[in-house]
């Protein structure tokens, strides 16, 4: 009982962060100019980011329907793996282009850790099905598409 009762509160809390910072996330990302301007919008009244909340409701309902828990929290897990994988080969690419204040905390061993974070994220991958990695390599063929016709201050789309 205990353990059903904390997976119940383990899913509602990733739900509810889900439901509530996902439409933010794309909110943000359109303010700065990677997908649709409308994405950017706010309702009048209650200010809240109206047309990014039903786009992820367009998106979460379909995938919600389509599969199995066990298929969903795979295709999670692909999708994690991905952000963790970008993060950790952002690491050393940062390290290079900015200057760290002398204070500043590194991690001993210069890029070994960051490169055997991405490589178990490759490894952890590979143990997937087919289908989730398809469908994690369309959701990031996506994000690229938008990140490449990036909207300029002006509105127009710019070439990368």
């Amino acid at each position: 009982l205990l353990m059903t009762v904390g997976g119940v509160l383990s899913i509602l809390g990733t739900n509810s962060n889900t439901v509530l910072a996902g439409p933010r996330y794309l909110y943000a990302l359109a303010q700065d100019g990677f997908g649709p301007a409308a994405l950017a919008t706010l309702h009048p009244r209650y200010r809240t980011p109206t047309v990014a909340i039903l786009t992820q409701t367009a998106i979460a309902l379909p995938l919600a329907f389509s599969g199995s828990f066990e298929v969903l929290a795979t295709l999670s897990v692909v999708a994690r793996l991905a952000t963790y994988f970008g993060t950790a080969m952002a690491v050393p690419v940062l390290r290079r282009k900015l200057q760290a204040p002398e204070n500043a905390f590194r991690i001993p061993g210069g890029p070994v850790i960051p490169l055997a974070a991405a490589a178990l994220c490759v490894i952890f991958a590979l143990s997937a099905e087919r289908e989730n990695l398809v469908a994690g390599a369309i959701a990031l063929a996506v994000g690229f598409v938008l990140h490449r016709f990036q909207r300029k201050p002006d509105g127009k789309a710019a070439l990368g």
